[in-house]
């Protein structure tokens, strides 16, 4: 499991060095305890350093409420925004949605 967890890190470190360059803003909502949300609260927990760090001018929001569907939104230039449900994802397939968004 630590091996695959080290990939993972590594894979996600890389993609989120690529994003396209017109991304302004990343924005992710969840809840704090729904089983819906779990893929994207563990990818916050554990990989939100590798983001900031890859792009540390990049606004990156996350917002918990109760009862949230989880969502990441994508805000590029001139104001063109694209989103994509995280609903009952696992962290992996959290960060290759988001890494879809971005690119």
């Amino acid at each position: 499991r630590h091996k695959n967890t080290l990939a993972l890190c590594i894979v996600v470190a890389m993609a989120f060095r690529q994003v396209n360059k017109s991304l302004r803003e990343l924005r992710l909502h969840m809840c704090q305890q729904s089983p819906a949300s779990k893929g994207a609260r563990e990818f916050v927990e554990k990989h939100f350093a590798e983001l900031k760090k890859a792009h540390p001018t990049l606004p990156v929001l996350v917002r918990e409420a109760g009862g949230a569907e989880p969502v990441v939104w994508a805000r590029f230039e001139r104001g063109r925004e694209s989103q994509a449900t995280l609903s009952n994802l696992s962290v992996d397939q959290v960060a290759d949605k988001i890494k879809q968004l971005v690119a």
